[in-house]
Order: structure tokens, then C-alpha cells, then sequence
């Protein structure tokens, strides 16, 4: 039994990396095309300029969305911690089924975010494509 457990540790542990990997590549990813869709506003001559504001409008959003799922992570974390400090307590039902409703709604949250901000990086880079294709 205790290879199954360190075996699902090791799964757990690996998909966290995964997700917080993913997390940053997102966020490195509209970064990117914030930068570049601002320099190509302010350098760029005879280009649709209200697209690339677009493109950064939607990059700055989505990456508020990254945070917020960054934030959402650690906040979970933050309630397990402190639930793992006061093993002794007793958690009576209704507090028992408050934490549940809540870690849902934050895994909810955190899943609609991420959702959103990986569509929001597709828009980005359709946009930014099919503007400069037009160049």
C-alpha cells in the first residue's frame, strides 16, 4: 500500500507542475504579444492599429485570468494548510459541507479562467495573424 501511495503522490505532484507549468507558459505567451502588439502600435505605419489594441486589450484580460488562477491555487492551498494545522479540530457537517462548496467554487473558478485565457490566446494570436497577413 505504501507504493500506491507514494506512486499517487508522485502523480499529484507531477500534475501540479504540469498545470503551474501551463500557467506560466500562458502567461509568458500573452505577455509576448502585448509587447509586441504595443511596439507595433507605436512603430508600425499604415497598420490596422485598433487590432493590435485589441490583441492587447485581450492579452492584458487574459492574463488578469492567469493570475486570478494563480491566486485561486493558493488560496486552496492556504485553507488545506490550515485545516493540516488544526488536525485535533473537529469540523461539525454544515463546516464540512461549507469547505466542500467552497473548494468547488474556487476549482470551478480556477478551470473557467484557465479556459478563458487559452481561448483569449487563440483570439490573440488569430488577430495578430490575420492582421499581419493583410500587410
Amino acid at each position: 500500500m505504501a507504493d500506491y501511495d507514494d506512486r499517487m503522490q508522485q502523480v499529484v505532484e507531477r500534475a501540479l507542475a504540469a498545470k503551474f507549468s501551463f500557467w506560466s507558459a500562458l502567461l509568458t505567451a500573452h505577455t509576448v504579444l502585448l509587447s509586441v502588439s504595443t511596439a507595433l502600435i507605436f512603430t508600425g505605419s499604415g497598420l490596422d492599429k485598433t487590432a493590435f489594441r485589441y490583441v492587447g486589450y485581450m492579452a492584458i484580460a487574459s492574463m488578469i485570468l492567469v493570475l486570478l488562477t494563480f491566486t485561486v491555487a493558493k488560496t486552496q492551498y492556504e485553507t488545506i494548510g490550515r485545516r493540516l494545522a488544526e488536525f485535533d479540530k473537529e469540523l461539525s457537517d454544515v463546516e464540512q459541507a461549507r469547505d466542500l462548496k467552497h473548494a468547488n467554487v474556487r476549482w470551478w473558478a480556477s478551470i473557467v479562467c484557465e479556459y478563458s485565457a487559452t481561448i483569449g490566446l487563440l483570439a490573440e494570436a488569430a488577430i495578430f495573424v490575420w492582421t499581419r497577413g493583410g500587410t
